[in-house]
């Protein structure tokens, strides 16, 4: 199985030599499969039905944390997959989700934008 791995709080440069030394062991007791269910399970409850988890990232913090960067999209019945509205962390230790409430509403402005450019103005 191969993951992609982001790594936070990259260096500011966007050009020259960046120099990576990763030698961290990192117990995964969260698998991505189960990060993204419990996200989906999450936007069901408190965002809307029609927000749906995909494939998770590994994501490895400067400080040595790990997290599952779950991102979020918008589906139609009628149109399928729409698009991204945001992203979850979850922590692959303890499969936490602790978002904060002007994140939830980010996402909700974010769906209710997307979703303006695939509803019908009516003639």
């Amino acid at each position: 199985m191969s993951y992609e791995i982001v790594l936070a709080d990259q260096p500011a440069a966007e050009t020259g030599v960046l120099t990576l030394y990763l030698d961290q062991q990192i117990e995964i007791q969260i698998s991505a499969q189960e990060a993204r269910r419990r996200v989906n399970n999450w936007a069901h409850l408190e965002l809307s039905s029609q927000i749906h988890a995909a494939q998770p990232q590994l994501i490895i913090a400067a400080e040595g944390a790990a997290y599952w960067r779950v991102p979020l999209h918008l589906t139609f019945p009628a149109l399928g997959d729409v698009g991204s509205v945001g992203f979850v962390l979850v922590d692959v230790r303890l499969g936490l989700i602790e978002p904060t409430s002007d994140f939830i509403e980010d996402i909700q402005q974010h769906a209710q934008a997307l979703a303006q450019r695939f509803t019908p103005i009516p003639a």
